[in-house]
């Protein structure tokens, strides 16, 4: 079974999603799945959660810089 996706949603995967920062975890979570179901996306909570903690790992590191 193939799977196509059309290009305003693929458009909208490259745009990626925001983590707010200054705002607990959970609040975090909440806010990219709300955006990736924006998207159509049906999120796993785990994985936003693991997203998250990856995101707030390479802010405390340096790594990336909050936009």
């Amino acid at each position: 079974m193939a799977v196509e996706f059309n290009d305003e949603f693929l458009r909208s995967l490259e745009q990626g999603w925001k983590v707010p920062v200054g705002v607990s975890e959970d609040e975090q979570v909440r806010a990219v799945m709300a955006q990736m179901r924006e998207q159509g996306l049906d999120p796993n909570r785990a994985g936003v959660l693991r997203l998250v903690r990856d995101v707030n790992r390479s802010l405390a590191s340096g790594d990336v810089d909050a936009e």
